[in-house]
C-alpha cells in the first residue's frame, strides 16, 4: 500500500520560499551589524552565521518532508526502499542554479554591486571582507579623502562556491527528517 507523495513542485516551491527567507534574514542580520564593518575578525564570524542561517532555513522544508516520510514508514504505509532519497538533491541543484543567476548577472551583465550584495544576502557580510580599493575617492565629513571599495575579482566565484552548500543542506535535512534524528535527541535526553 503506497501513500501519495508530494510532487516535485510541491517540494520546490516551499524550498524556494525558505531560500528567499534565508537570504532576507541574513541581509537583515548583516545590516543590523553594519557598525562592526571595520572589524575583519568579527565580520568573518558574522559571515559564518549568515551562511548558517541560510543553510538551516534551506534545510527546513527537506527536514519536514523527511519527517512525513518517516511517519509513513512507522505507520507501515510504505517501505524505506520505496522512498526516493535523491529528490532533495535535485531540489538543491535547482535552488543552487537560482542563486547562480545574480552572480552571472554581476559577472557578465553589469549587475550593480549593491544590488548583487542585497540579492545574495547569505554572503552579504562576507562581501564586506572581500573588498579592494577602487582608486576612486570621496570626501568624508571632516574633509578627509575616503577611498571607495569594490568587490575583489574572485569574490563572485567564492560566493558561488558557498551557494553550492545548498545542495548537501537540502539532502542532509531530508535524511535527518527521514531518520527522525533531531526530535528524538531533543525529546528523550
Amino acid at each position: 500500500m503506497q501513500s501519495k507523495r508530494k510532487t516535485f513542485m510541491q517540494l520546490l516551491l516551499p524550498a524556494f520560499g525558505y531560500m528567499i527567507m534565508g537570504n532576507v534574514l541574513s541581509t537583515v542580520m548583516a545590516f543590523s551589524l553594519y557598525a562592526f564593518i571595520g572589524n575583519t575578525i568579527l565580520m568573518f564570524f558574522i559571515s559564518i552565521f549568515a551562511i548558517a542561517i541560510y543553510l538551516m532555513l534551506v534545510a527546513v522544508p527537506a527536514y519536514k518532508d523527511g519527517l512525513e516520510e518517516s511517519v509513513k514508514i512507522k505507520s507501515k504505509r510504505c517501505k524505506i526502499e520505496d522512498i526516493p532519497t535523491n529528490r532533495w538533491l535535485f531540489v538543491g541543484v535547482i535552488l543552487f542554479g537560482v542563486m547562480l543567476i545574480p552572480s552571472f548577472g554581476y559577472l557578465f551583465f553589469s549587475l550593480n554591486e549593491g544590488v548583487y550584495r542585497l540579492i545574495c544576502g547569505a554572503i552579504h557580510p562576507l562581501s564586506w571582507i572581500l573588498v579592494e580599493g577602487s582608486g576612486r575617492f570621496r570626501e568624508g565629513l571632516n574633509g578627509e579623502q575616503i577611498e571607495l571599495m569594490r568587490l575583489v575579482k574572485f569574490a563572485p566565484y567564492v560566493f558561488m562556491g558557498l551557494y553550492t552548500l545548498t545542495i548537501p543542506a537540502c539532502h542532509i535535512g531530508f535524511m535527518l527528517g527521514l531518520k527522525d534524528k533531531l526530535s528524538k535527541g531533543i525529546m528523550y535526553k
